[in-house]
């Protein structure tokens, strides 16, 4: 996917489908991860390959969805804290049976951090993104993410530190220019 559109696009005629092969009362809860909730909430422009979600249980919608290229082969692996669900943002978009949400910025960035993939930091290192973060809160937010999950400790505290050191630096070059214009 080259776009927001693209995902948006294919994420309405996943609706209308289930619409035709589900109940009427049936819904699915589809939370987006990855690239294509950085794309969907206009952090980032690079393409996405698919539309990523967190865990599909039932393997009939698992099936439709895999037509329009939603999958949730990445949320079966990735790192995310046990409460990630407390912080769930909602995606309005005209969707009948689909409730559609993204993991909050804190919870992309634990996803994504320490996983070695250039693309994956330079997602998480986006200035867009790391102007909206609180680091003591995702510090706690990691440290409860290390405790929940298999990961490489010492290679998400690096990617931290650096994120952070990067927010600091984008920071300061921001209350640079506003002196500028005084």
């Amino acid at each position: 996917m080259e776009s927001r559109k693209e995902i948006i696009d294919l994420i309405l005629l996943a609706d209308k489908r289930l619409k035709q092969e589900l109940d009427p009362d049936e819904k699915v809860e589809l939370i987006l991860v990855g690239g294509s909730a950085l794309l969907i909430k206009g952090i980032i422009n690079r393409a996405t390959l698919d539309i990523d979600t967190y865990l599909i249980n039932d393997n009939k919608i698992r099936n439709i969805l895999k037509e329009y290229n939603i999958n949730d082969d990445a949320g079966r692996v990735m790192t995310i804290c046990s409460d990630f669900d407390d912080r769930l943002e909602k995606i309005n978009l005209p969707l009948e049976k689909i409730n559609l949400y993204t993991l909050s910025d804190y919870d992309l960035i634990i996803s994504k951090i320490g996983s070695q993939r250039p693309k994956d930091f330079e997602d998480i290192s986006n200035p867009k993104l790391l102007e909206k973060i609180n680091f003591d809160k995702l510090e706690e937010l990691l440290k409860e993410a290390i405790l929940d999950n298999p990961i490489n400790e010492r290679r998400a505290w690096s990617d931290f530190r650096l994120i952070k050191e990067i927010a600091n630096k984008n920071k300061a070059k921001n209350n640079n220019k506003g002196n500028e214009l005084e």
